[in-house]
């Protein structure tokens, strides 16, 4: 097997999982597909009928595990050898009972009144079914399908038992296939540190950007080492007063966080938290705030509206005045348009344009287009390392570390 960071990588465990996932809803769909017809359209209240549906739902709750277990007792023990079509079977036996269900109730949706109507013009039952029912409850019955698929796709357990599992790029499905669950749970136990970082690749920024604020203070058992310094002081020296800090370093989340009360509320929670000020002058730092993030002409007339009925937007630019209105004089954001639909985003990088002549802002993103958009500096990190720090200009055009230049170029992440 490769040295971690050598000749490994995760293609061929997409490649597989593409393979394996796309083969069983090959299998599971039209299997599921005929068996929810049956049981709508034929079987109603028979024995057999009864029979099917207690199995379907059997296999509905079964845990997967016994599905792969069950897969290579039949299939890869007396073949002697484990296959990308023995996890591909196994993804599809999970898959089909969702399928079977999501058809059978669809069907069970579509009007008497309109199979009667495909009936009254002299068709038969096959056709009715096929050319009005199907096409009446086509959208429920996809909307299984993709249930069906996310269920698989993320199945770690069976393929254990089936396909196993492979180091070297393959397409072979007679032979042992990688796949994407299996390849992150192999590398989130494995004894390599670079192997670790992978599979968690996703906790890293957001815990560094936490340090600068102390937020994992809030999580016993966890603790940062070394030093940072803000305006002279080591803020993770003991005896730093947090609210104080926190109060000079704000923090805009992935998610937008409104508070359960109203607009005005959201925004006066902070300022009233380290200041004592008039209602008047409250006032004035609301809407100042509110202004700020182009939010007071969408508000002002109902600001005393619950802060959770604003859209996903309003709700983001809401969270950047709620925390420019304590004024601190950083401002830290965890991916703050992930969650948010491009015309939403585009306004906050508007924002942040704005806000950055006033404030010191820090912004964790995967999305290299916003860093380009957005900064002045830009910090490449990879496998919790710093690589290389540089103007916005340079980094996207002339960087210095081969490995920058890789992951710009597409050549890896």
């Amino acid at each position: 097997m490769a040295a971690p960071g050598q000749n490994g990588g995760l293609a061929n465990a997409i490649m597989g999982s593409i393979l394996q996932t796309g083969l069983a809803i090959l299998l599971g769909t039209p299997a599921g597909l005929l068996t929810g017809i049956y049981l709508a359209e034929y079987g109603t209240n028979s024995v057999l009928a009864r029979t099917v549906r207690f199995v379907s739902d059997m296999l509905l709750s079964a845990p997967s595990i016994l599905i792969g277990l069950f897969i290579y007792m039949v299939l890869v023990a007396p073949l002697g050898h484990f296959s990308g079509y023995a996890g591909s079977l196994a993804l599809a036996i999970l898959a089909m009972p969702i399928v079977v269900r999501t058809t059978e109730d669809m069907l069970y949706l579509v009007p008497v009144a309109m199979r009667e109507a495909g009936i009254a013009l002299g068709a038969p039952k096959w056709r009715v079914i096929l050319f009005i029912c199907l096409r009446a409850a086509r959208g429920g019955i996809l909307t299984g399908v993709l249930l069906a698929v996310a269920r698989v796709a993320g199945e770690t357990a069976p393929l254990l038992f089936t396909s196993l599992g492979n180091s070297e790029w393959s397409v072979d499905m007679n032979r042992p296939m990688a796949s994407l669950p299996v390849a992150i749970y192999q590398y989130a136990g494995s004894a390599y540190q670079d192997w670790m970082q992978q599979a968690w690749t996703g906790c890293g920024k957001s815990t560094l950007l936490r340090v600068l604020n102390r937020m994992y203070d809030l999580y016993p058992g966890q603790k940062a080492t070394g030093e940072v310094i803000f305006d002279g002081q080591n803020i993770l020296a003991a005896g730093v007063d947090l609210n104080v800090l926190r109060s000079r370093i704000g923090m805009v989340f992935q998610k937008p966080t409104p508070f359960p009360m109203s607009i005005y509320d959201n925004i006066a929670f902070g300022i009233r938290l380290h200041e004592r000020v008039s209602r008047s002058e409250m006032d004035g730092r609301v809407e100042d705030a509110l202004r700020r993030v182009a939010l007071w002409s969408e508000v002002q007339d109902r600001l005393s509206s619950s802060a959770t009925a604003m859209s996903g937007g309003q709700q983001q630019r809401l969270c950047i005045a709620r925390t420019i209105a304590v004024r601190p004089e950083v401002i830290l954001l965890d991916e703050p348009t992930s969650a948010l639909d491009p015309v939403s985003t585009a306004r906050i990088e508007e924002l942040l344009d704005e806000l950055k002549t006033e404030f010191t802002i820090a912004i964790v993103t995967h999305n290299m287009q916003q860093a380009a958009r957005c900064a002045d500096q830009v910090a490449f990190f990879y496998m919790g390392k710093l690589i290389e720090v540089d103007s916005t200009a340079r980094m996207f055009t002339t960087p210095r570390e081969q490995q920058t230049q890789d992951y710009i170029t597409g050549r890896f992440g």
